[in-house]
């Protein structure tokens, strides 16, 4: 199985990181994010980097998903020479000890937790081996109890001075690489809403995050299940009646008062970070996204925040912050 969080390497170097933990039958929902090189491991920058490193040089991972309604990034299961995957890379730099922050960072969460190492896992560069002195370290927590239960953990030990909560420069250096316009998203809106996630820290001047996946007992159903129709841009106003799965990938909020080109919408769904956790219930938001029709299970109209990882014009917010937050 293939989920999100994992990575796959093809045999041109390519590394893409799994955005889905179903797939179509064509192959593996990905996004490219290095590749290797003579002198060693090359990042890609941004989405639009990714795709256009794709069309000019492996455009066979580039196809139309008719579910989706969208060219997508699709790995075919026969192209993988190497799967990774956060639980056993964890497991194998713990038993190593490679990185002393780590080690401290999972021994800490654990004992406050009350979880196990094995619900736990690590992406990002360091999943591929990728990762310098300044890597950010990317923690996976599987089960969606317990990635409430880590925020919670997280919480309490920067309270009891085990770590350290993010200062004015860390927030600034994050909000200018997940937001591409300020004019719609400011960095005063951007730290209220990030200091009550309680989702990143750091151990020293090691910057950390705790990312939500599912376990596999929590994933079901088919990718050919549910299909999605693109009606174009939406801007609107809503009323959060339902956050229980904030946490999830993607993250969605059941609204209500929401209307959109004459549709009523009842789902808000984001597909980055930045927009996970953001919101609570009965709360008023501010939303921009792509207004799509969802057919098959259960019919409705969704707003999809985060087309891509940097999502340039699409935001999600609430609407009445305290007047000094």
């Amino acid at each position: 199985m293939f989920r999100v969080r994992d990575f796959v390497e093809t045999g041109e170097g390519l590394l893409f990181s799994v955005v889905s933990n179903l797939h179509p039958s064509s192959g593996i929902l990905a996004q490219l994010r290095f590749r290797r090189t003579a002198a060693g491991f090359a990042k890609m920058k941004s989405s639009d980097e990714s795709q256009k490193f794709l069309s000019r040089l492996a455009p066979q991972y580039i196809r139309f998903c008719a579910e989706l309604d969208r060219e997508v990034t699709v790995v075919p299961n026969g192209e993988v020479v190497h799967h990774f995957q956060p639980a056993a890379r964890l497991e194998d730099l713990l038993s190593k000890s490679e990185d002393p922050a780590i080690t401290s960072i999972i021994a800490e969460l654990v004992t406050v937790s009350g979880l196990g190492e094995n619900d736990l896992g690590i992406t990002g560069s360091f999943l591929v081996g990728a990762q310098d002195r300044s890597s950010d370290i990317d923690l996976v927590v599987y089960g969606l109890s317990n990635y409430a239960t880590l925020l919670n953990a997280l919480r309490e030990s920067v309270a009891r001075g085990v770590f350290s909560p993010l200062g004015r420069r860390d927030w600034a250096q994050i909000y200018r690489k997940r937001v591409p316009d300020p004019s719609d998203y400011s960095f005063k809106e951007f730290i209220w809403h990030e200091s009550r996630k309680w989702d990143r820290a750091k151990l020293g001047n090691r910057r950390f995050d705790l990312l939500p996946a599912r376990r596999s007992d929590e994933i079901s159903g088919r990718f050919s299940d549910v299909s999605y129709k693109r009606l174009g841009r939406a801007r609107v106003s809503c009323i959060v009646v339902d956050s229980g799965l904030a946490h999830d990938y993607p993250a969605k909020y059941r609204v209500s008062d929401c209307r959109a080109e004459g549709h009523e919408v009842s789902e808000i769904v984001s597909f980055t970070h930045t927009y996970s956790n953001q919101l609570r219930e009965s709360e008023r938001a501010l939303c921009s996204g792509i207004l799509e029709e969802v057919s098959g299970i259960e019919p409705h109209f969704r707003i999809l925040v985060g087309s891509s990882r940097e999502a340039p014009g699409e935001f999600l917010k609430v609407a009445d912050l305290p007047s000094n937050p």
